[in-house]
């Protein structure tokens, strides 16, 4: 086995669909953390840094090969997402740590969900609808946060974190445990570029449950 770093194939997308979802991940990155009550500064501080920094790697990837399989890790579908969400659920464990237990166990539940839905194409990679991850990690955070009598907008960051880690787990870690039984296989685990399943599922989920929590309040 050996390990090395390169840039991933350029998939083509447009500037414009780079600038929105850039734009999507630092806002949404900023509203869960003033759900949160971090800092006005410092919530968008935290959010410019962790943008910067997908910029910069850009779609640098490690690549570990062995005889029978690659694996390509992309840094910033797959480091960038788990450090951002882990940043959030750390913060709602703080305030409520009896909750970390069913954030876990929806967790579970949302990255069976992934793997049962989702489908090895060879040559492409693995497939899954992207609302599938959302819709799952929305409605098990808000059934959570219901269940638990909190403030409904504790969903965004709850179900930020569930679709992230539904995702890591359902999408890469179980499917390439099945695959790589497999001969020749080339898989990506964080996706490649800026439609990485990882980067977008966070902000995604963020928009779709803070629009529904805001029709609810009303």
């Amino acid at each position: 086995m050996k390990i090395v770093e390169k840039k991933a194939v350029n998939e083509g997308k447009s500037l414009f669909i780079e600038i929105l979802v850039i734009v999507t991940a630092f806002f949404s990155i900023v509203a869960n953390n003033l759900i949160l009550g971090v800092d006005t500064l410092l919530a968008y501080i935290e959010a410019g840094l962790a943008i910067l920094v997908a910029i910069i790697v850009a779609n640098t990837v490690l690549a570990i090969e062995t005889q029978n399989y690659t694996v390509l890790v992309n840094i910033r579908g797959l480091i960038i997402p788990i450090t951002i969400s882990s940043s959030f659920i750390t913060r709602v464990a703080i305030m409520y740590p009896h909750i970390l237990g069913h954030i876990l166990f929806a967790v579970l539940i949302a990255s069976i969900i992934s793997y049962l839905a989702s489908q090895y194409i060879r040559g492409y990679g693995i497939g899954l609808p992207i609302l599938i991850p959302i819709l799952s990690s929305i409605s098990l955070a808000g059934i959570m946060i219901s269940v638990n009598n909190l403030h409904p907008l504790l969903s965004s960051p709850v179900a930020y974190f569930i679709s992230t880690f539904s995702v890591l787990i359902g999408l890469d870690i179980l499917k390439l445990l099945f695959i790589t039984k497999q001969s020749r296989i080339l898989f990506e685990i964080g996706g490649g570029g800026f439609f990485d399943m990882l980067f977008l599922t966070g902000p995604l989920s963020t928009s779709m449950s803070l629009a529904i929590t805001m029709i609810l309040l009303k």
